[in-house]
């Protein structure tokens, strides 16, 4: 089974922005796709347009979740989900049929 876990990394915002403060313009986010103890991991930005129309949450409210929701009506999550898995699935092939070990490195 494969874990995938979804991350924002930074947001950019705009100081005052149509008189409100804190206004988000861009958010970088990340994905760890995790299986068998291998992981790859996908990185992106998407940015966001303010729309004085919609109801406007106050950065200091704002939630990971949130901000994961608005990432995902960006993209193609499922996408991204499904070449992060193919991604592990060769690796572990790799591995398996070529007898190939990954180790730690022998120093710090």
């Amino acid at each position: 089974m494969i874990e995938y876990k979804w991350k924002i990394e930074s947001l950019k915002n705009y100081s005052v922005y149509q008189g409100k403060e804190n206004v988000i313009f861009q958010i970088n986010y990340m994905c760890v796709a995790i299986k068998n103890g291998k992981d790859a991991v996908s990185y992106g930005e998407v940015l966001i347009d303010y729309d004085a129309n919609k109801s406007f949450s106050p950065y200091e409210n704002l939630t990971e979740a949130q901000i994961l929701d608005w990432v995902y009506s960006k993209i193609n999550k499922n996408e991204i989900e499904e070449n992060l898995k193919k991604h592990i699935d060769e690796i572990l092939e790799l591995e398996l049929n070529n007898n190939i070990n990954i180790k730690n490195l022998p120093f710090n």
